[in-house]
C-alpha cells in the first residue's frame, strides 16, 4: 500500500474519532467547544473559530480556540469572502499566516462557518478534511439542539406539574398558615406530603427539602423520641393520639402533639407549649424551694388574706394550710406593735423595698415567741403592687444566744478589766517596790564605792575586802530586782528592745567582768574562746549582757571551788552561737524540761545549798525569744551543764565600725553639781563621791530648796530624784527652766523607777538622761565628764 493510501486511511480514522467525540455530546455548548478544539489539533492551527448565524441574521462567534471570542465583534454577511475579510481584520493576521473558512450547512441552509488560522497553506486533502469536519459539526449541532429541545420540553412539563402542585400547596397553605400550630401530612410510607410555614421555620428546612422525603430519614433523631411509637400506634389502631414530648429536632422546645390517621396517611398538628412547660417547671421549682426553705413563708393579697402558707408556717404557727388560706394573717398570728407600723411597712413595700423587723407573735395555742419577719412586695407584669410575701423565723434561740454572748462578753470585759487592773496594780507595786529597794541599795553601793576609792581602802586590806563584798552583794541584789521587774514587764508585754549593731565579744567581756568578784572568791577559772573575726548581732546590748550574766551567775552558783567555766563563741549558718559550759554538779534528767520555767528549782527545800528565786534562766529564755534566737541546755548529774544560745548575725556590720562623735571632755574638778534627793543618805553619798573626783557639790533635800539654790547660784549640771514629797522631779524641772539662765542647764534624772515608760517620760519631760538606782558610779561619772566643755567653762568663768 502506498504512502498516500496510508495518509487517507489515517485521515479517515482521525475524522471518525472526532465524529464520535462531537456527536456523542448532547450538550450544545460542549459540542461547540469540541469542534474548535479538534479542528485546531487536526490541522495544527494556531486559532480555530466556529461562527453561527442566529435568528437575527447576525454571525456570532460561539466557540473559539487560541483567541478570546469576546475580541471578535458580531458581523452580518453570509458570503465566505465577506467572512474571511471581516475575520482577517479583527484577527490581525500576519502575512505568513493563512485564514481558511468552510461553511456549515444543515438541511440545505447555511448555519455558519468553521475557520482556522495556520502558517502553511492547506493541501487539497486538508481542504477536504476541513469540509468533512464542517459536515460532522452540522450533524453534531443538530443532534445537540434536538436533545436540548426534548430535555427542555420535559423540564417544561415537570415545571408545569410542580407549579400546579405549588399552587395547590399555596391554596391549602393559606389556610394552614393561619394556624399557629405546626402542621404536616405524611403518606403511608412516612413521606412528607405537605408542611406549613411553621414547620419550615422551626425545623430549619424548606418545603422542597421535606416533601417527598421520609420523616425518619430526614430527622433520624425522631426515631428515639415519643413520635415514633405514638405515630405507629395511630396508624396501626386507626385512632387519633394525643401526647406531649420534648423535641429532639428543635432544642428546648416542648410540643403538644395530635396525630389523626386516614387512608392517605397521617395528619399531624404540633402546638408549641415551651412557655407553659417553663412556667410549670418554675412554679414547681418555686414550690419545692419554698417547701425546702426552713422558714415560714406566707403570701397575702392586699387585704391581708393568706394565699400561700408553707409547711414550715404550719409547724411554726400551728395553723394548717387549709385553715390559713383565705383567712386574714393578722387574725392567725397577731403580733405586738404590728398594727402601729402597718402604714410605714406598706409605704415601703409599695416603693419596691423589703422590710424587716422583730416581733412577739402568738401561735394557735396562744404561746408567744420572738420572730424575725422579712416582708417583700409582689408585683404583676404591669408593676402593679398586688400582695406581700413574708418570711419569718423563730429567733428564741438566737435571742438566748445573744443574751448569753452579751453576758459572756460582759464577763470577759470585766475579767479583762480586772486582769488589766491587777496587772497595773502589780506593775505599780513592783515599780514602787523597785524604787524602795533601789534607794537603800543605791546608798550601799555608793558607800562601797566611796570606801573603795578612799585612802582607808588603800591602807587596809580589811576595809578594801569589806567594800568589795558590800559592792558585790549589793550588785547581786540589784540584778535580782532588775530580773524580777523584767519578768513582770515581759508578762504584760511592756518590755521592749533597743536594738543596735553590737560586737557580741564586747558584751561577753562586760558580763564576765561583773562576775569576776564571785569567780575570784571561789577560785573558779573562766576561759573565753572566740574567733579572730568580730561577731556582730543586732541586739539590745544591755539585755544581751543580762542574758550572759544570768548564765554565768548560774554557772558560778553550781560550780564548786576550783572549777572551770568556759565561754565559746562561734558562727554557724548565719547564727552567732554562744556556749556557756561549767564543771559543776549538773542537772538531773527529769528536771531538764523545766530549767527555763519561772520559779522552778531542782532543789526547792529550805536546806538547799544554793540560794536564788528561780527567775534568772526563765528571763534568759524570754529575752532570747525577743531577739529571735534560741536557747537550749544539755546536762547530766556530776558532769556539769552546757547552755547554748543562738542569735541571728547582723547584716549591717559596717555600722559597728563607725566611730562615735568625739566630744571634748573635761574633769569633775571644774564642775559645779547640784544633787536633789529627799534621802539624806543618798545626797551625802553622792556628795562624797563627786567631791572625791574634784567636783564642787551642793545638795538639796527637796525640790523647793533646790529651786531656791538654783536662783542664787550657777551649776554645770543638776542630778534630781523623781519621787519626792511636795514637788516631784518633773515639776522641779519645769520650774527650774523658768529661772533666768537655767533653761539650758543639763538635768539628769536619778531615780529608783526603772520601767520603760519611766525612761520615756523622763526624756519627754526634758531630762538629759535617766540614771537608775543603784547607780553605776563609773558610768555616771563618765556621763558627767562627757558634758560639753563650753557649759562647764562658762559656769567656771561666771563663778570666778
Amino acid at each position: 500500500m502506498g504512502r498516500n493510501q496510508h495518509s487517507i486511511i489515517s485521515s479517515f480514522d482521525r475524522l471518525a474519532a472526532i465524529n464520535r467525540s462531537i456527536t456523542t455530546s448532547l450538550n450544545f455548548n460542549e459540542a461547540l467547544r469540541l469542534i474548535v478544539v479538534n479542528a485546531a489539533e487536526l490541522f495544527s492551527a494556531d486559532t480555530s473559530l466556529l461562527l453561527l448565524v442566529e435568528d437575527d441574521g447576525i454571525l456570532r462567534v460561539k466557540a473559539a480556540h487560541g483567541v478570546e471570542s469576546a475580541n471578535i465583534p458580531d458581523f452580518s454577511g453570509s458570503m465566505e469572502e465577506s467572512v474571511i475579510r471581516n475575520l482577517s481584520i479583527h484577527l490581525n493576521l500576519e502575512p505568513a499566516k493563512e485564514l481558511v473558512t468552510v461553511p456549515i450547512v444543515a438541511d440545505g441552509s447555511l448555519n455558519g462557518f468553521l475557520a482556522i488560522v495556520r502558517e502553511s497553506q492547506m493541501t487539497a486533502e486538508e481542504h477536504w478534511q476541513l469540509s468533512a469536519l464542517a459536515d460532522q459539526a452540522a450533524i453534531a449541532l443538530n443532534n445537540a439542539r434536538l436533545h436540548e429541545f426534548q430535555t427542555g420540553e420535559a423540564m417544561r412539563q415537570r415545571d408545569e406539574t410542580l407549579a400546579a402542585l405549588r399552587e395547590s400547596h399555596r391554596k391549602i397553605n393559606n389556610i394552614l398558615e393561619s394556624i399557629t400550630d405546626l402542621y404536616y401530612q405524611l403518606d403511608p410510607e412516612w413521606r412528607f406530603v405537605d408542611v406549613n410555614k411553621r414547620v419550615e421555620e422551626l425545623f430549619g428546612k424548606n418545603f422542597d427539602e421535606l416533601v417527598g422525603k421520609i420523616i425518619w430519614e430526614v430527622f433520624p433523631q425522631a426515631v428515639d423520641s415519643e413520635l415514633y411509637p405514638q405515630f405507629h400506634k395511630a396508624v396501626e389502631t386507626r385512632t387519633p393520639v394525643h401526647f406531649e414530648l420534648e423535641s429532639k429536632i428543635a432544642d428546648g422546645v416542648w410540643f403538644e402533639a395530635h396525630a389523626y390517621p386516614k387512608k392517605t396517611g397521617l395528619s399531624v398538628y404540633l402546638r408549641d407549649i415551651s412557655e407553659r412547660k417553663t412556667s410549670d417547671r418554675e412554679i414547681a421549682f418555686q414550690a419545692r424551694l419554698l417547701s425546702a426553705v426552713e422558714q415560714a413563708v406566707i403570701a397575702t393579697d392586699l387585704d391581708g388574706k393568706v394565699v400561700y402558707w408553707n409547711s414550715f408556717a404550719e409547724a411554726l404557727y400551728g395553723w394548717s394550710a387549709e385553715e390559713a388560706i383565705g383567712a386574714n394573717v393578722m387574725d392567725l398570728i397577731p403580733a405586738e406593735t404590728v398594727r402601729e407600723q402597718a402604714l410605714e411597712v406598706m409605704k415601703q413595700l409599695k416603693e419596691g423595698k423589703s422590710w424587716s423587723g422583730e416581733f412577739l407573735v402568738r401561735r394557735k395555742d396562744a404561746s408567744v415567741f420572738p420572730a424575725m419577719v422579712t416582708d417583700s412586695p409582689i408585683f404583676n407584669e404591669d408593676r402593679e403592687f398586688m400582695g406581700v410575701v413574708g418570711v419569718s423565723v423563730d429567733i428564741s434561740e438566737r435571742r438566748r444566744a445573744e443574751e448569753e454572748r452579751a453576758r459572756l462578753h460582759q464577763s470577759e470585759r470585766e475579767a479583762r478589766a480586772e486582769a488589766e487592773n491587777a496587772n497595773r496594780l502589780k506593775d505599780e507595786f513592783l515599780a514602787t517596790l523597785s524604787h524602795e529597794l533601789r534607794n537603800p541599795l543605791n546608798v550601799i553601793l555608793g558607800y562601797a564605792e566611796v570606801l573603795l576609792r578612799s585612802d582607808e581602802a588603800q591602807k587596809s586590806e580589811f576595809v578594801r575586802r569589806a567594800a568589795e563584798i558590800l559592792k558585790r552583794n549589793a550588785l547581786a541584789q540589784s540584778r535580782l530586782v532588775r530580773d524580777l521587774l523584767d519578768l513582770s514587764r515581759l508578762h504584760i508585754g511592756k518590755l521592749s528592745l533597743n536594738r543596735e549593731t553590737v560586737s557580741l565579744m564586747t558584751v561577753i567581756k562586760n558580763a564576765v567582768e561583773t562576775v569576776r568578784g564571785d569567780t575570784a572568791a571561789k577560785q573558779i577559772e573562766i576561759k573565753v574562746n572566740a574567733p579572730e573575726e568580730i561577731v556582730f548581732v543586732d541586739a539590745d546590748p544591755l539585755r544581751l549582757e543580762q542574758v550572759i550574766w544570768n548564765l554565768l551567775n548560774n554557772a558560778v552558783k553550781f560550780t564548786p571551788a576550783g572549777g572551770t567555766i568556759t565561754i565559746s563563741l562561734t558562727t554557724e549558718k548565719q547564727q552567732a552561737v554562744l556556749v556557756v559550759e561549767d564543771t559543776g554538779q549538773g542537772i538531773e534528767q527529769q528536771f531538764l524540761p523545766h530549767v527555763f520555767e519561772m520559779f522552778r528549782q531542782a532543789d526547792a527545800s529550805s536546806s538547799r545549798p544554793h540560794s536564788g528565786m528561780g527567775i534568772g534562766l526563765a528571763l534568759v529564755r524570754q529575752l532570747i525569744d525577743l531577739h529571735g534566737g534560741k536557747v537550749a541546755v544539755e546536762s547530766n548529774v556530776g558532769q556539769g551543764a552546757k547552755f547554748t544560745v543562738q542569735i541571728p548575725l547582723s547584716r549591717e556590720t559596717e555600722r559597728a565600725f563607725r566611730s562615735s562623735p568625739q566630744v571634748q571632755t573635761g574633769v569633775l574638778s571644774q564642775m559645779a553639781i547640784l544633787v536633789v534627793d529627799d534621802s539624806e543618805d543618798t545626797v551625802d553619798m553622792l556628795r562624797q563621791l563627786f567631791e572625791m573626783d574634784g567636783a564642787v557639790v551642793e545638795t538639796a533635800r527637796s525640790a523647793a530648796e533646790a529651786l531656791r539654790m538654783a536662783r542664787e547660784k550657777d551649776f554645770d549640771v543638776v542630778l534630781s530624784d523623781i519621787s519626792m514629797p511636795g514637788m516631784d522631779g518633773f515639776e522641779f524641772l519645769r520650774r527650774m527652766r523658768g529661772i533666768p539662765n537655767k533653761k539650758d542647764v543639763p538635768v539628769i534624772a536619778l531615780t529608783g523607777f526603772a520601767r520603760a515608760e519611766d525612761v520615756e517620760r523622763a526624756a519627754a519631760e526634758g531630762f538629759l538622761s535617766h540614771v537608775t538606782k543603784p547607780i553605776d558610779v563609773n558610768n555616771l561619772i563618765e556621763t558627767l565628764r562627757k558634758l560639753p566643755v563650753r557649759n562647764r567653762q562658762a559656769t567656771v568663768n561666771a563663778r570666778s
